[in-house]
């Protein structure tokens, strides 16, 4: 019972930085964008801090939370950090995140989800339509 609560617990820490990275991403103001910024960091430094001691979040055993963590970590050097702005810092800069997602990736049923090179292609067509889009909503504005 104990596990399982704290279980959840992380994945409301976990869901922070999952949802936070679209906050961001899709956000229509600064403030929205801010707010999940915030949000998105505020997780990743408490992970960061929790995993100080342990190998994964709930302690030394995996659950749930950190198959939740995984897709989300593999993916924000190359495409969050970028594309989605969320750019405080990268998951490289956190020592004990790293060495986490490092772990993570070690397990064969985690590594064989993965597959770099779509995470950057799609990375890079979001940050293309993005640059058009405000460049074309910049031009009608000025024409208005």
């Amino acid at each position: 019972a104990d596990l399982a609560a704290e279980v959840e617990r992380l994945r409301a820490v976990v869901y922070g930085f999952n949802a936070g990275v679209y906050k961001c991403g899709f956000a229509s103001s600064r403030e929205g964008y801010e707010r999940g910024l915030g949000e998105t960091f505020a997780a990743l430094d408490a992970c960061e801090a929790l995993l100080a001691g342990r190998a994964f979040l709930a302690g030394d055993r995996l659950t749930e939370a950190d198959v939740c963590a995984f897709p989300t970590l593999i993916r924000f050097d190359v495409a969050y950090y970028t594309a989605f702005r969320c750019n405080r810092r990268r998951l490289r800069d956190y020592p004990n995140l790293s060495r986490y997602l490092e772990r993570l990736y070690r397990i064969r049923a985690f590594r064989e989800t993965v597959c770099f090179r779509t995470f950057l292609c799609a990375a890079l067509i979001e940050a293309r339509w993005r640059g058009r889009l405000v460049g074309n909503l910049a031009r009608a504005a000025e024409a208005a």
